[in-house]
């Protein structure tokens, strides 16, 4: 009799274990995927940063263009800004990313 009540312990016991174990791998993996998509973002981002500097400078050098670099810049941020509010509320204006 003693042994079946340390038997439905363990098994209750191990039960929480498992589902702590499960709960962990499930946190893990956010981390792991949040960590993986701010380096993706990264890398993006400096390539992007990195494009724009050298085909910048490309034009206002070698091809001479007149414009104001900082006038680009806006432009740009904000064609980014408007990108993004578009992915944000969907096509139906409903929220996709919640």
């Amino acid at each position: 009799m003693l042994r079946s009540r340390n038997t439905k312990e363990m098994s209750v016991g191990n039960g929480d274990v498992d589902d702590k174990n499960k709960q962990r791998n499930a946190l893990n993996f956010v981390i792991s995927f949040c960590s993986s998509m701010k380096l993706v973002v990264l890398i993006t981002l400096c390539l992007q940063n990195s494009m724009f500097t050298v085909l910048r400078r490309y034009s206002q050098g070698v091809l001479n263009e007149k414009y104001s670099s900082h006038e680009v810049l806006m432009v740009g941020e904000l064609i980014k800004i408007l990108y993004c509010e578009k992915n944000i509320h969907g096509q139906n204006g409903e929220r996709c990313v919640s």
